[in-house]
């Protein structure tokens, strides 16, 4: 059974600034299919970029 966990937009920011860090391998685990990230839809619609 794969997890769900709650990504905020702490989550993706730190992904996004940081290749080395935890928040960056909570995205590559949910890539991966190893857990579904569950988002917001304000943050599903956010551009960090």
């Amino acid at each position: 059974m794969i997890k769900t966990v709650f990504a905020d937009a702490n989550i993706l920011i730190a992904a996004a600034s940081s290749r080395t860090g935890a928040s960056h391998a909570v995205l590559l685990l949910a890539e991966m299919g190893m857990i579904r990230c569950l988002l917001t839809p304000e943050i599903s619609n956010f551009n960090i970029f």
